[in-house]
């Protein structure tokens, strides 16, 4: 660990202690210094398990892929129950091997996979093969969430949040808040 990780750590520590911040979550255990922030982030995070407009169980697997990529193990370790994802197909979403998913998985998860170090080569064949089994709307909404969960991954990487497996059946959030 670098000496910029246990500074931020410091102050982070400090805050809670002088403020009387509650930190609940993993998440939120990395990002004390700005709750109004993270609050909002959550809110606007939420929206994308709770609209309907995107499969929970597609979600999931371009939430994971994604974590995999990025080999963020704190991400990684957060499972939606909703999904039902088995370890083989947790498995191959890890390395990136998506022939047994449906054409709509494999879509999102194509999209998914250049998210992280590649999105300016979505081209619009990509995003119409979503809005073909997504609808207008889940093709918004995912290319959101994708935005969210590359963002997540990366925040939780940055800050050294720690890993807490996790079998939650409101994924990625628990009680409303990042997990």
């Amino acid at each position: 660990m670098n000496s910029r990780n246990i500074d931020w750590k410091r102050a982070a520590i400090k805050h809670a202690r002088r403020t009387g911040a509650h930190v609940t979550t993993p998440f939120e255990t990395a990002m004390p210094l700005r709750g109004e922030l993270l609050a909002k982030y959550a809110q606007f995070y939420a929206t994308f398990w709770r609209n309907g407009h995107v499969p929970r169980r597609t979600l999931e697997l371009c939430r994971r892929r994604i974590a995999a990529i990025h080999d963020c193990a704190a991400e990684w370790s957060i499972e939606d129950a909703a999904a039902a994802l088995s370890a083989a197909e947790a498995d191959q979403v890890r390395h990136g091997r998506f022939t047994t998913f449906t054409e709509v998985e494999r879509a999102a998860l194509a999209v998914a996979e250049k998210i992280p170090f590649l999105h300016h080569d979505i081209d619009d064949g990509d995003v119409e093969r979503i809005r073909s089994g997504l609808g207008e709307a889940g093709t918004v909404t995912l290319m959101t969430a994708l935005a969210f969960f590359d963002a997540t991954a990366r925040l939780r990487i940055i800050m050294n949040a720690p890993v807490h497996p996790a079998i939650l059946t409101d994924t990625p959030l628990r009680d409303g808040e990042l997990y």
